[in-house]
């Protein structure tokens, strides 16, 4: 039986526990996963924590765990770089109920294994990476973000646009496209199999425009071309939210923006913070929190791989239900929609 979600309001988990190590693949690009010396657990009957797995060490330096349902590149793979630099991402582990974050990246970092692909650049950890061409190489359609601390702006060359994406700009594009990351930038990009995109950008604001659960807002910053298509949104949360267990039904993958929170599962406890890259598998039970003080707040940007039907078809949309004819809005008058 899998174990039970806490509710918000049930019971707390215990944060006081000591601050996380990073395991490191490699000296120059690695990707660290977040795990804690004493990583802070919880039994949802009890509260008492299961006794502390043993950690096989060398097996981690060397192909690192995580805790995803579906199969990902799990090795440093020399056929699989980015002008040259070796990809990471981690090898496969059947837990539905469990989250993974990234705090250290170059290359990427997920592959949900039904069409959604996560990248992580990250100049900060890597400063000797600043300016080096990446090459997203496949066509499909992807959500990038830039993050605010980068020194400078980023060109995004495609192979028939080319935009200029300022610190703190999302953009929409198509896959094939070649930029080099800000000194002091970080790069997250959510990539979708068969999903065209439009060619778009713009800002985050400091708050959601759309009400969400437990006091927290969202604005939708690319809402769906058409029903079932991918979606980013800012989340943002204030200080003192302690999120209700949830789920959702397709793979989530965020990026922190500024803030930081707790990330817990029915098992574990995550530290979000600035620059975090997290990754949750469909169906993933977890929730977020900012009332560990008085003063911690949290926004991010998510990657939603599919709108859930929400969004515009061709028989019911903005333009055709507000264009009239005989006081009727055209999508009232099947013979004159376009059928081709």
């Amino acid at each position: 039986m899998p174990p039970k979600a806490l509710n918000g309001d049930d019971r707390v988990i215990d944060l006081s526990r000591p601050e996380p190590y990073r395991l490191r693949l490699d000296s120059r690009h690695s990707i660290s996963h977040v795990f804690g010396r004493d990583p802070p657990q919880c039994n949802p009957e009890t509260d008492v924590r299961p006794p502390q797995a043993k950690i096989d060490f060398l097996s981690i330096s060397q192909e690192m765990k995580t805790i995803q349902p579906n199969p990902v590149w799990s090795k440093t793979d020399p056929e699989r770089t980015v002008d040259g630099m070796p990809q990471y991402a981690s090898e496969q582990i059947e837990n539905h109920n469990e989250l993974f974050t990234f705090t250290d990246y170059w290359g990427l970092l997920y592959d949900d294994g039904v069409g959604t692909r996560g990248f992580g650049f990250d100049a900060v950890a890597h400063p000797g990476s600043a300016q080096t061409t990446v090459h997203i190489e496949d066509k499909d359609g992807l959500f990038g973000y830039l993050d605010e601390s980068a020194e400078d702006s980023m060109t995004v060359q495609g192979n028939d646009h080319r935009m200029v994406i300022q610190p703190g700009q999302w953009f929409q594009s198509n896959g094939g496209i070649r930029f080099e990351v800000p000194a002091q930038g970080r790069v997250f990009i959510a990539q979708r199999k068969g999903f065209h995109a439009m060619i778009a950008q713009g800002t985050v604001e400091k708050t959601g425009r759309l009400k969400y659960i437990n006091g927290c807002h969202d604005t939708i910053l690319c809402g769906p071309i058409k029903a079932d298509y991918p979606v980013i949104n800012s989340l943002h949360m204030p200080n003192g939210i302690n999120q209700t267990m949830h789920s959702h039904p397709s793979t989530r993958m965020g990026f922190v923006i500024d803030g930081g929170a707790n990330a817990c599962t029915p098992t574990e406890v995550h530290p979000l913070r600035k620059g975090t890259i997290f990754f949750l598998p469909t169906n993933g039970v977890h929730k977020f929190r900012t009332d560990m003080d008085k003063e911690t707040t949290l926004r991010l940007i998510a990657f939603h791989p599919d709108s859930g039907g929400i969004g515009p078809v061709d028989e019911n949309h903005i333009m055709l239900n507000r264009t009239v004819v005989d006081g009727k809005g055209a999508n009232q008058h099947p013979d004159l929609q376009t059928k081709d």
